[in-house]
Order: structure tokens, then C-alpha cells, then sequence
């Protein structure tokens, strides 16, 4: 998977501190655990950490589980090397690889991670030529998106399981109105579907506070408008490049169930999120309310 140097170095150091740290990854650590105490694999000895950054919550697991050695695998060299020295733990391995190629692998392992990192697969794979400068082809990236579940399906144990978190798509693409409540929010839902170059959407503002958009482009926005509300460019400058959504619950569950894996799944708005998005948004026709952004899933693999 080629992602260039550039929005490699931008993903580093405090871009993945409220992943790791913040209340998005205690919101990932809460619904991992109850999944994993649920239908978990019953004993856990290997683990392995796809697109591992800091690995700080696979880590958590090890030690939880009990695990007995952990690999980390990222595509980011400098990112392998920062993690070898900063631990010196004999259980945990590090290495610089791509995932897709690893049904190449021998290797098997009971629990497979994949936090917050399938999106990137769909982002950069999804775009024809390789061009950031043009928009994501959804088809294309969602075909990336099962190869690359594919060839993770191949190192999974008999009896293991895939941990994904990541945005999540609502189960319908409907026509939805919504209105935006307060002019901050509407500058910043402005500025979103004028600049951002991962997606053409076709929207329609029906008067100065109320627009008339897909629900899946809306699960998009969400996920994207606060990093302009908030004037956080560097953040922005990061995920303008992304879509974070690129499944819905149903299509885990086709995609797994293709592979062998029994899905178990739960969805939700981490509480900041929601209040945020409560603050900003209220929803005026198509949709019960506004989406939920999350979802977590432990795909178990049969045998």
C-alpha cells in the first residue's frame, strides 16, 4: 500500500494521543473488552497489531490476556524503529511490513488488531493512479478493503479473532435533511464540502441553516467538520485525505462471514462526539436521528 512520506510524518507524536490515551480509545477499551470477554478466543498466546503506532492499547491486551508475545506490524519503517527503542519487553516484535502481503506469512496468531486503520487501506488504495489530489473511488477502496481482510484472514488461528474500531457507515444511504444550529458549525459544514478532496458530495443548502445531503456523505461530515470548527489544521490537514466510513455493519458482517468469521459487532457515539454533534446538529427528515459514528467488532474465525 503506497501512503506518501508526507501523511506518513503527519500521523506521528500528538496526532495519536486521544487515540491512545483520550476518550476515544477508553470508548475503544470499554466495547473491545466486552466483546472480548464475550466471544473471545479462550486462550490468547499470540497478537498481532496491524498498523501498530504506538501499540499502547494491543499492549493493554497482552497484559490482560495474558499473551505471550506480541507483534507489531507497520508500514511506516520509522514508526517500527521508534517502537523497538522505545521497549525492550522480550514478548513484543516489531516489523516493517505491508498488509497484503501477509498470506505470505507462516505465522499464526489467536487475536488480530486492526485499530483505527482499515480506513487508510480504503483512503489511499481507493484512489485511481494513486493521486491524493483526486477523490476516493468508493468501489475501489472497499475492494482494497476486503483484500486486504483477506489476506489478514490467513494468519488468524483456528478459534481466533480480528478486533477492528473504526467509523462506521449507517445502514441505508437516504436522502436526509438536517439543520445546523449555530453559525460556527455552519462555517465550518461550509468550508468541509467546499474543500475536502476525498469526496464529491452533492448536497443542496434548502435556506441559510438547513441541508439537504446523502446520510452516508452526513456520516462523513460528522466525522470531519470539527477539525475546521475547531481550527485544527494540522489535524485537518491529516484526514482531509480520508474516509474514515468505508463499511456498514452489514457489509462486515458479508465480508467476514465470506472469510469464515462470525461477526459480533456494536455501534455507537463516543459521549464528546454526541454532545458535540448534538450541539451542532438536529436532524429534520430521513433518518430517526443523527448516525452513529463508531463501531467495534470481534470477527471469530471458525474451528
Amino acid at each position: 500500500m503506497e501512503l506518501t512520506q508526507t501523511h506518513k510524518s503527519r500521523k506521528r507524536d500528538a496526532y495519536w494521543d486521544n487515540l491512545v490515551q483520550g476518550e476515544t480509545a477508553q470508548y475503544k477499551v470499554k466495547a473491545l473488552d466486552a466483546l472480548i470477554a464475550a466471544h473471545g478466543p479462550s486462550k490468547v498466546d499470540g497478537l498481532l497489531d496491524i498498523g501498530c503506532g504506538t501499540s499502547e492499547i494491543a499492549l493493554h491486551y497482552l497484559d490482560a490476556l495474558g499473551g505471550r508475545r506480541l507483534v507489531g506490524l507497520d508500514y511506516d519503517a520509522a514508526v517500527v524503529e521508534a517502537a523497538a527503542r522505545r521497549y525492550g519487553d522480550p514478548r513484543l516484535e516489531w516489523r516493517q511490513a505491508d498488509i497484503f502481503e501477509l498470506g505470505r506469512s507462516a505465522d499464526r496468531f489467536d487475536l488480530v488488531f486492526m485499530l483505527d486503520m482499515l480506513h487508510e487501506v480504503y483512503s489511499f488504495c481507493g484512489r485511481p493512479n494513486g493521486d491524493v489530489a483526486e477523490p476516493i473511488d468508493h468501489a475501489l477502496g472497499l475492494d482494497a478493503a476486503r483484500r486486504a481482510l483477506a489476506q489478514v484472514a490467513t494468519v488468524v488461528a483456528p478459534g481466533g479473532a480480528v478486533a477492528i474500531t473504526d467509523n462506521v457507515l449507517c445502514p441505508d444511504d437516504v436522502r436526509v435533511t438536517v439543520r445546523v444550529l449555530n453559525a460556527q458549525a455552519r462555517r465550518a459544514v461550509g468550508r468541509f464540502l467546499d474543500e475536502y478532496p476525498a469526496r464529491r458530495m452533492a448536497h443542496r443548502w434548502t435556506g441559510a441553516d438547513t441541508l439537504e445531503i446523502g446520510s452516508h456523505d452526513l456520516c462523513i461530515l460528522l466525522t470531519q467538520y470539527n477539525k475546521l470548527k475547531q481550527a485544527d489544521p494540522a489535524r485537518w490537514n491529516v484526514e482531509k485525505l480520508e474516509i474514515h466510513q468505508y463499511m456498514t455493519v452489514a457489509e462486515y458482517r458479508d465480508c467476514f462471514g465470506d472469510l469464515g468469521f462470525t461477526l459480533h459487532a456494536t455501534v455507537g457515539t463516543p459521549p464528546d462526539a454526541g454532545a458535540e454533534w448534538t450541539a451542532d446538529f438536529r436532524m429534520e427528515s430521513g433518518l430517526p436521528g443523527l448516525p452513529d459514528k463508531r463501531i467495534t467488532l470481534l470477527a471469530v474465525k471458525a474451528g
